[in-house]
Formats: structure tokens, sequence, C-alpha cells
């Protein structure tokens, strides 16, 4: 009997530990990050080393110049 509930009890942690490091590796929240469209190196050198070597799934996204930056034309910050 204590060999039953031994063996239940480490099946139970083998699959608990297989379901957590399935469900923690899962990235649900992909970053975004906001850029001006401009020809500058340094711009698109950090734009690959983000999605390179930080972040590979996140979102680039490249914003015409010009325009509101954080897309609210009164922000106090352009």
């Amino acid at each position: 009997m204590k060999r039953t509930i031994t063996l239940v009890c480490l099946g139970l942690l083998t699959i608990s530990s297989i379901a957590y490091a399935v469900i923690a590796k899962r990235d649900t929240s992909a970053s975004k990050f906001v850029t001006r469209d401009s020809l500058e190196p340094d711009t698109w050198s950090s734009i690959c080393l983000i999605t390179q070597h930080i972040a590979p799934h996140t979102v680039i996204e490249v914003r015409p110049t010009g325009g509101p930056f954080f897309g609210i034309p009164q922000a106090q910050y352009k």
C-alpha cells in the first residue's frame, strides 16, 4: 500500500512539473517597441539587437517621421 501511494505521488509530481514547464514556456505577452522611420544606423542596429537577442517574439512598429510619436496629437512629449 505504501509503495502504491509513493508511486501515485511521484506520478502526480512528474505530471505537474511537466505541465508547469509547458505553461511557463508559453509567451502570451509579446513586447512592443515603437520607433520613428529614419536611416540612422543606431535605430536599425537596435531593432536587430532586440529581435535577434533580447526579445525574438517582439513587435517592432516603425512610425513615419513627423507624426505624433505615441499616437496622441495633444501629448506633452512629441
